[in-house]
């Protein structure tokens, strides 16, 4: 999936450039064309391939908003129609109104695009909105009253066209303003700046230059000097600005702002609302001291100290909703850290404690107070030191991770496990340290050792069950040179006990004759419940085979007297196997199968005895005995 993106960024990235490398050679080849015989039919045919382009593109690449690149591009397409109108050689004037058939397309076109950058606007709506409008007023303002001498009030006041030729004329600079403001209204609102909006305000400019030095041409009496016939070509670098803004990967980004937009507001906006206030008298420069000029510069310079006192306005109430919030933050951070069952040290490089947290009194044993500037380990005596200093060194080692581990905490009331967690954040100018959290996991430590005690134990005898007395013979028999023999036990008649008394009453009998038969073996044998009535004994060390001859003697002999369960008197017995490791590479079930097999040897013989399996393997003749034993 990554990769694919990939692909498709770069082709974004070449079609960008393969149609920014075809708008320089359009223009260039108007530019060329320009004044001469040629430049009229170069001029339109340009202009349609650059706006059916944009059309083009907003189609297939189905950008959003949809409804402003598709208003856009109706614009753009009315525009080149009226181009195409306005350079037909005659026949296109509109009785003695002093308008051609391309003014109407003009004048709708205009329209059209200002509804197009408001759709565009709809969607960049963002919780900074308000202070970029009235950056963006402030630059339409100083846009516009510059723009008002030499590029609209010419307009209004011409003489020798009717009054609705004037008001059309006088309304494509107003169109060309309010796009520009628009348009750095959707730039300065955008929560990050992107290529395509940029390209977007680039061509509102391009157009309001075009109007601009079109009037300029026609006051000048040379709107038909071929020498100027070049400044067309600002109209065709507007729509080439367009469609390269319709290309540019970005385009596919240019959605609603976030509503928790939170960014501070630049010097360079700040400088910008002041720049504003010098363009009435800038203006009134260019234009006279006449009563008139004076009454508008005015008009404007107030409105505009009004949008940057707004503006300052603003900007305090953003700096204290910016200061509410951090206190907050702040507030609710103390909250959740003094009131949290869990405890947060922050330590130094050496351990030393710089912050602690309210809940270190109950987790461990000490105040806030008592372990700031003082070492942890110090501090704590009860900590594991060994395991504290091996988290800490990793923690030093590793500041992307967060290291974990358990600690005992060792007290008077006994061990409390701890679970640790550290973060390295040395490096944070506003932390400077390691910063522990504690929490008390003896309850899940205890879970976890009950769990790991009933999958190892019998539950009924709690001696160690058949998976548990295979792992503790198998790493007896993996010592080198090992010397280990095994006793297996079966009791006699025990069927007939439950038979007899019932389940409950033969369980009571498992548990006394488990507790005679741990009683005859040493402190290091290991005495196992195989299942059922079955036990093991595992004997190890030198001489393991005399010792458990010795051993399953006295097994026998401790349960020959009854037990007693209650009111009853139960008399058994028990069978004994007994098998020794050869000294040669051996594995558990091997040898428990050995003595298994001699058990049965003893229960076939009558019970109540002892045989001996020949090298681990076969059980020799059964002999008479005080105590039964084959050899």
């Amino acid at each position: 999936m990554e990769d694919e993106v990939g692909v498709s960024g770069a082709s974004d990235a070449w079609t960008f450039r393969i149609a920014a490398g075809s708008v320089v050679a359009l223009c260039v080849l108007a530019l060329a064309t320009a004044g001469t015989t040629l430049g009229d039919v170069t001029y339109v045919t340009v202009a349609a391939l650059l706006t059916g382009a944009f059309a083009i593109v907003v189609w297939t690449r189905r950008l959003q908003p949809a409804s402003a690149w598709t208003t856009f591009a109706v614009a753009l397409l009315l525009m080149t129609v009226g181009d195409a109108v306005y350079t037909l050689p005659s026949g296109t004037d509109i009785g003695d109104t002093g308008l051609s058939l391309a003014d109407p397309l003009y004048l709708v076109a205009s329209g059209v695009m200002v509804l197009g950058a408001l759709r565009l606007k709809g969607s960049q709506v963002g919780e900074r909105d308000r202070e970029s409008m009235i950056d963006a007023c402030s630059i339409g303002l100083a846009v516009a009253v510059l723009a008002w001498q030499p590029l609209v009030e010419p307009r209004l006041t011409l003489t020798d066209v009717s009054p609705i030729a004037r008001v059309v004329n006088g309304s494509y600079p107003l169109f060309d303003v309010v796009v520009l403001a628009m348009m750095c209204w959707i730039l300065l609102g955008a929560r990050a700046r992107n290529a395509t909006t940029a390209l977007l305000v680039a061509g509102a400019a391009a157009y309001l230059a075009a109007d601009l030095a079109y009037t300029v041409r026609i006051d000048q009496g040379r709107i038909d000097d071929p020498s100027l016939a070049w400044l067309d070509t600002l109209w065709l670098l507007a729509y080439g600005f367009y469609l390269l803004a319709a290309v540019h990967p970005s385009a596919r980004r240019v959605v609603r702002a976030p509503a928790d937009d939170q960014r501070s507001i630049s010097r360079a906006r700040l400088g910008l609302s002041g720049v504003t206030l010098v363009a009435p008298i800038v203006a009134l420069g260019l234009s006279g001291a006449d009563a008139r000029h004076v009454v508008l510069a005015l008009a404007v310079e107030c409105t505009l100290v009004v949008l940057v006192l707004i503006r300052l306005a603003e900007l305090a109430a953003g700096e204290r909703r910016a200061r509410q919030n951090l206190a907050d933050q702040e507030l609710l951070f103390r909250s959740v850290v003094q009131n949290a069952s869990e405890a947060v040290v922050v330590i130094g490089d050496d351990l030393v404690v710089g912050y602690a947290s309210p809940a270190v009194r109950s987790l461990l044993g000490v105040t806030p107070d008592d372990l700031r500037g003082r070492s942890l380990l110090d501090a704590v005596v009860g900590l594991d030191r060994a395991e504290v200093t091996r988290a800490v060194t990793r923690a030093r080692r590793a500041p992307d991770l967060v290291i974990t581990g358990e600690v005992p905490l060792v007290d008077v009331m006994g061990t409390t496990w701890l679970e640790l967690r550290l973060t390295n954040l040395l490096d944070e100018p506003a932390v400077g340290g390691i910063v522990v959290n504690l929490h008390d996991v003896s309850d899940r430590r205890l879970v976890q050792e009950d769990l790991e005690r009933r999958a190892s134990t019998d539950p009924l005898t709690g001696l160690p069950n058949r998976a548990t007395f295979l792992e503790r013979l198998g790493s007896a028999l993996d010592r080198p040179l090992a010397d280990v023999a095994v006793i297996y036990c079966d009791l006699d008649g025990f069927k007939s006990v439950n038979d007899r008394y019932g389940h409950e009453e033969g369980d009571r009998v498992l548990e006394l004759a488990a507790a005679r038969l741990a009683g005859a073996v040493r402190g290091d044998d290991i005495v196992s419940r195989l299942g059922g009535d079955e036990f093991a004994v595992l004997i190890q060390g030198t001489n393991a085979g005399s010792r458990a001859d010795a051993v399953a003697t006295r097994i026998v002999e401790a349960l020959r007297p009854p037990l007693v369960v209650g009111r009853l008197t139960v008399a058994i017995t028990v069978s004994v196997g007994v098998s020794c490791s050869t000294g040669q590479a051996e594995v558990p079930a091997t040898l428990l199968r050995a003595a298994d097999q001699a058990m049965y040897r003893a229960k076939r013989a009558g019970g109540d005895r002892v045989v001996l399996a020949v090298d681990g393997l076969e059980p020799a003749p059964v002999a008479s005995a005080p105590v039964p034993r084959s050899a």
